[in-house]
């Protein structure tokens, strides 16, 4: 899928666009403008990244730099029309004209907020809702430090890219891809800061969100944590910070701390697990919901598949049923 090179690129543009603004170069700017050029020639979304680049030429006033992207953005652009010339003139038009008319309007901000996904189909997944209310934290917080400032900038960018392309209310979260890089790092840079600020709101964030693949994990043959353990153990994780809260120790924070950590450690483990048994678990089922496998799917790693892989699921709702 041509977004998720363009997600690649965008991360490796944001790191020379810091390099470009300590030392401008025009050197940097023939990559920003092919670059630009060829994901734009894999899929016309990919010319969005060029506004992207000007502005950041703009901001040191260095529009030599600004018409050298112009110009290759320029030469994609007539490459792209002469494909769609040469092979169907008449159809190229009329998917250009289909594809640039596609509804968008102003729901559809909100939708992206609403409907965490990563293909056709919605995932409640608590590391990228998380991801996502550290991103509004830091996008709305008076920033000083100029590689948050390019990170906010280029991560806002994508984010309207997503409402201005993508349709207004369906489900096609690959038009997010390219910001999916920016926002892990805003999830990095918020664990960081709840690590360093534990108390019983950060803990109920972590505890609340980090072990979402859990659930994933479950079928109609696998079943998720049963209630009530859900409930003990959630209370048991916050036990601690709340009665340091209470009680005004640091005790209790710092077996917390010790707590998240382990916690953080095992929401990984939880969702390397779902993202390698993700086409078993949807597919142990009546009906399997993806294509036909084809031989990378079926590769195996005899380490990584002994850790990660599910195992048989008989008698799981019965006999076998995990504790947790």
């Amino acid at each position: 899928m041509p977004e998720n090179v363009i997600a690649f690129a965008s991360a490796g543009m944001m790191i020379l666009a810091f390099r470009y603004q300590k030392k401008p170069d025009w050197r940097l700017a023939h990559i920003f403008g092919a670059t630009a050029a060829i994901l734009g020639l894999m899929k016309p979304t990919g010319f969005f990244i060029a506004p992207l680049m000007v502005y950041v030429c703009w901001q040191k006033k260095r529009y030599r730099d600004i018409a050298t992207i112009v110009g290759w953005v320029m030469a994609g652009i007539l490459a792209f029309a002469y494909y769609g010339y040469s092979y169907d003139w008449e159809l190229f038009k009329h998917i250009v004209s289909i594809q640039g008319q596609r509804f968008a309007g102003w729901t559809g901000l909100a939708n992206i907020f609403t409907t965490p996904a990563f293909d056709i189909f919605e995932m409640n997944d608590g590391w990228y809702i998380f991801s996502f209310l550290m991103a509004i934290f830091y996008s709305l917080r008076p920033r000083k430090n100029p590689k948050k400032q390019l990170l906010s900038l280029f991560f806002i960018y994508w984010l309207l890219v997503a409402v201005f392309a993508g349709t207004e209310t369906d489900l096609l979260p690959w038009y997010r891809y390219p910001f999916f890089p920016f926002l892990a790092l805003y999830g990095a840079l918020g664990l960081r800061y709840v690590l360093k600020r534990v108390n019983f709101f950060t803990a109920t964030l972590i505890f609340g969100l980090f072990l979402t693949s859990r659930y994933f994990l479950a079928n109609d043959f696998r079943p998720t944590t049963p209630t009530n353990v859900f409930r003990f153990t959630m209370l048991f994780l916050l036990l601690p910070s709340l009665l340091a809260m209470a009680a005004k120790t640091e005790t209790g924070n710092k077996i917390t701390k010790t707590l998240l950590v382990c916690f953080v450690v095992l929401g990984g483990f939880f969702n390397s697990r779902y993202i390698y048994s993700a086409f078993e678990t949807r597919c142990e089922n009546k009906r399997c919901p993806m294509d036909k496998q084809i031989i990378l799917s079926r590769a195996k790693f005899p380490v990584i598949d002994k850790l990660f892989k599910l195992g048989d699921s008989t008698d799981m709702l019965t006999t076998r049923r995990p504790w947790f």
